[in-house]
């Protein structure tokens, strides 16, 4: 019964989320399906192509690749069919895997049907996670449910995200839910005493890692942000050695996907394609990049509003700016005010908003050409 009671505040919380969600399929319902020039629907279409070419051929006969080009007389070597070695092909991995329970070849519906349970997921996950830090951390009952259905709601109503989560589909849609999901188990596990329950949480998240690391390289940035959170949370580095160990229990999955990714890559003869992605997604190559002065007006003054308006600015470096607030804040004000428990909890809090958010603008101004 106490179990019961404990989950009827995320069934009502789900209900305000899919109610909105189902609005917002309503508002996008003219435009579901339909494949249109320009609009980066391209990537919706480059994503239909891989996973169509993974079905009539087959992954594991085409070395999981995403292949550009259909198997014909001119293109009889895998390695002559354009592999695409941009990134790991785990955007792909999803909309086969419904074709295959579905038994029939991927279509557009399919691709934005799952990019659409990608976008409900999320904002579920992001309301879980909401309702569960403020039921957790504040005296207050009603805060909870004040504050968390915000950034659910947020998540499904911003312009942007709207087109991009039915329209849109490619590595930078995939890897959203992954990079949520992780952060959920993260923070439920942190909570937890039941080391059964903990141990379940640590494979499920393995897998989801396991996931993320093949879909968007944002992935990685997020891992480098909770592997510093666990060293200095988790506190349990005594000698080299321990660390050593800690090291290796976090990052094997991840160097095990991009050993295989390499080694695909290397069967595939494109090597030195991936290394001048390399060079294009870092802006090298484009001296005005590297600078950040074109790319400032691109991104900020030109994508980001046209996608969020005039203020989304403001708002995003603020979402920057507030984690570092609060370290002033606790530093200054509270410290020296609160118990050791709570002041544990207080730099857990600081180090959530810095993983939700440092990720992006590392990637975004690390891998400038990817990001427009």
């Amino acid at each position: 019964m106490k179990n019961i009671k404990t989950l009827i505040p995320y069934f009502i919380l789900s209900f305000i989320m899919i109610s909105v969600f189902l609005f917002t399929v309503q508002v996008r319902k003219p435009w579901f399906g339909q494949l249109i020039n320009g609009d980066q629907h391209y990537l919706t279409g480059s994503s239909l192509k891989f996973a169509r070419n993974w079905y009539q051929n087959k992954p594991w006969n085409i070395a999981f690749g995403m292949i550009e080009q259909p198997r014909s007389i001119e293109y009889e070597v895998l390695q002559k069919r354009e592999p695409y070695v941009s990134y790991p092909p785990g955007s792909v991995l999803p909309n086969y895997l419904i074709s295959q329970i579905f038994q029939k070849e991927p279509t557009v519906s399919m691709v934005m049907g799952f990019n659409l349970f990608s976008h409900i997921t999320t904002a579920l996950l992001l309301t879980y996670i909401a309702y569960f830090l403020l039921h957790k951390e504040s005296k207050s009952k009603l805060l909870p449910y004040s504050l968390s259905w915000i950034p659910g709601t947020v998540f499904l109503l911003l312009p942007g995200v709207l087109f991009w989560q039915q329209n849109v589909y490619f590595a930078d849609q995939a890897v959203i839910l992954p990079y949520v999901l992780t952060m959920f188990i993260e923070i439920v596990r942190d909570y937890g005493n039941n080391k059964r329950v903990i141990k379940i949480l640590n494979t499920f998240q393995t897998i989801v890692i396991i996931y993320g690391s093949t879909t968007d390289y944002l992935f990685c940035f997020l891992l480098c942000n909770l592997f510093i959170k666990r060293l200095i949370h988790d506190n349990r580095i005594k000698s080299i050695k321990s660390f050593l160990i800690i090291s290796i229990k976090f990052w094997w999955p991840t160097i095990l996907v991009y050993s295989l990714f390499f080694i695909q890559v290397w069967h595939l003869g494109a090597l030195i394609k991936l290394k001048g992605k390399f060079f294009q997604r870092t802006g090298m190559e484009l001296a005005e990049k590297k600078i950040g002065l074109k790319f400032f007006e691109m991104f900020w003054l030109q994508h980001i509003f046209n996608a969020y308006g005039k203020q989304a600015f403001w708002l995003i470096w603020i979402s920057l700016f507030s984690p570092v607030a609060w370290i002033i804040t606790y530093a200054v004000y509270i410290k020296n005010k609160i118990t050791k428990n709570e002041s544990k909890n207080i730099l857990r809090i600081i180090i959530y908003s810095f993983t939700l958010t440092i990720p992006f603008f590392t990637q975004i101004y690390l891998l400038p050409e990817h990001s427009y």
